[in-house]
């Protein structure tokens, strides 16, 4: 079965049944794996960080100021999706090579390359 990862409920499907390590199954504890952790601090500190910016721009701080901060938290943004990524070409070669798992891993790559700046 394949998944729309372009759409929510494509990327929750697929999530559901993925396995990854780091993100919670359906039925599973409420309490985060220690890689879902990882990231949901992650995902804190950029939105501290966002606030900031936003603090910034309210402040009127100056520009080169406020662009340094936002270039920050475009890397650190790029960072947590190649970690997810990284989580999901690391789930679909832990399930084999079956055609399913093959399609979803070229898939994780294109993800991949967009996010590194390439036309995918």
């Amino acid at each position: 079965m394949g998944y729309n990862l372009h759409t929510q409920e494509g990327y929750q499907e697929k999530r559901r049944g993925s396995g990854v390590k780091g993100v919670r199954q359906e039925g599973q504890s409420q309490e985060p794996e220690d890689g879902e952790r990882e990231l949901l601090l992650r995902l804190r500190r950029l939105e501290g960080q966002i606030r900031g910016i936003q603090r910034m721009v309210a402040d009127g701080r100056p520009c080169e100021e406020i662009v340094t901060q936002i270039l920050a938290v475009r890397a650190a943004v790029d960072r947590v999706g190649l970690q997810i990524l990284s989580r999901q070409v690391e789930a679909c070669l832990q399930e084999g090579p079956g055609s399913e798992e093959v399609e979803n891993l070229k898939r994780v790559l294109r993800h991949l390359t967009r996010l590194g700046g390439g036309s995918g």
